[in-house]
């Protein structure tokens, strides 16, 4: 498992061919190598005696500094197979006046129970009233929203993984909300973690720094997807050119159940550069990842996004879109100006 990089587990390529990541879970191909060694001879047993001495303490992850509001799901979920893994619930961060987002952190009361985390804005009375209602008419607190919140307009606020309970947004920057308005949250649960019927309640704490930078996500997304059935290997990919320049310090990638991969490159006059590399995607992995450097645009730069898709188990062809069928190939891409 670790040497098929399936362990530990993060999607995100860390050689350094592709850029690297802010707080990566990536095993060093020296480590690797004394891992492999290891099991070849055996996984012979170490020398006990020098156990406490070598015992390295983990470096505790960075927690939120304080919380300044919480964003409550409002209701206990018991999620099931397929659709009903997915669920939104609308809830209000009771913001009284505009305020810059800078961090969160997860909390729920059975933790093994949710692996992926979204969060949405609603941009208008409108989107509120459509999630309000898709709320009122389907039974139980939330609604099934399998890929995304099915409301609009709407905009990507955090995207979160069950690994470190507490998401940093770049330091010195945020993501400017409105106030009076209601946020979605959308909830991947992992029911192979916790079995069925097993019930959890999740809230996220908010953490505001007002006079930070001002980011925002953009997403970079394929349009007119349709993979043909039964292969190994299908395609789709989304362009984007930089009209001015801009800073990307983090990028968000999306695909559904049937997708492998996903590589980002930045195309210039010049010649190609791979930005991202996301080379062993997992569905309950899907999270913000963080330049250790950020990757800068000139205006006239191009970025382009590359799924590869495994539609052996599909009977037909595969389209972009919302259902359980469909498959997306979408990278969010958190931005600031230069």
């Amino acid at each position: 498992m670790t040497r098929a990089r399936m362990m530990p587990p993060w999607t995100a390529d860390n050689r350094g061919t592709c850029r690297t990541w802010r707080d990566s879970l990536w095993l060093s191909d020296a480590e690797l190598g004394k891992l492999v060694g290891w099991a070849e001879q055996g996984a012979p047993e170490g020398d006990r005696t020098l156990r406490a001495d070598r015992r390295v303490p983990a470096e505790k992850p960075r927690d939120l500094e304080r919380v300044d509001a919480v964003l409550d799901t409002g209701a206990d979920y018991t999620p099931g197979l397929g659709t009903s893994a997915y669920r939104c619930f609308v809830a209000d961060p009771g913001l009284t006046r505009e305020r810059m987002l800078t961090g969160i952190r997860v909390v729920s009361t059975d933790p093994r129970a949710v692996a992926h985390i979204a969060i949405y804005g609603l941009d208008s009375d409108d989107a509120e009233r459509q999630a309000v209602g898709r709320d009122t008419e389907e039974a139980g607190p939330g609604y099934t929203c399998y890929g995304s919140p099915r409301v609009e307009p709407a905009h990507l606020l955090a995207s979160w993984t069950w690994d470190n309970p507490t998401l940093h947004f770049p330091e010195g920057t945020g993501l400017r909300v409105s106030p009076n308005r209601k946020w979605i949250v959308q909830v991947l649960y992992n029911v192979i973690t916790t079995g069925l019927n097993t019930q959890t309640r999740t809230h996220i704490d908010l953490k505001f720094d007002d006079g930070v930078r001002a980011a925002s996500f953009m997403a970079l997304r394929a349009s007119g997807i349709a993979l043909p059935p039964g292969k190994n290997y299908a395609e789709a990919s989304a362009r984007f050119r930089a009209d001015a320049p801009m800073t990307v310090l983090g990028i968000a990638p999306r695909m559904h159940g049937l997708g492998k991969t996903m590589q980002v490159d930045r195309m210039r006059k010049d010649g190609d550069e791979c930005a991202a590399s996301f080379d062993h995607w997992n569905v309950y992995g899907q999270r913000l990842f963080i330049y250790q450097e950020p990757l800068h645009l000139s205006a006239g730069d191009e970025l382009r996004a590359t799924c590869i898709y495994n539609t052996k188990t599909a009977g037909e062809t595969v389209h972009g879109g919302d259902n359980i069928t469909d498959e997306a190939c979408e990278a969010n891409l958190y931005v600031v100006s230069p």
